[in-house]
């Protein structure tokens, strides 16, 4: 089963101990650069709803919220790319 690693290229201590552990147990992984929410850039950011979101959540979204929302839309077009069973793990999995 294919697995993507989803992670923030500059957060290399996470990186490092998620490749360890994947590679420990000789699971093959792709990377998905995760993206940042503090820094407002990526595409997918422009999709935040904020008055739905403060509707359903009673505040704004903070950026982190916003880049993991934006980074598993990455890992779901990758998905339906691939058109195969797939395991998606943030960097901060337990295995």
């Amino acid at each position: 089963m294919k697995v993507l690693l989803i992670s923030l290229a500059s957060s290399t201590t996470r990186r490092n101990n998620a490749e360890a552990i994947l590679k420990r147990h000789e699971i093959s992984y792709d990377i998905i650069d995760a993206v940042d929410g503090r820094l407002g850039l990526d595409p997918l950011l422009q999709r935040y709803d904020e008055s739905g979101f403060i509707r359903h959540r009673g505040r704004k979204a903070l950026a982190g919220e916003l880049g993991c929302y934006a980074s598993h839309i990455l890992a779901w077009q990758q998905v339906i790319k691939l058109d195969l069973p797939v395991v998606v793990l943030e960097d901060d999995f337990i295995l």
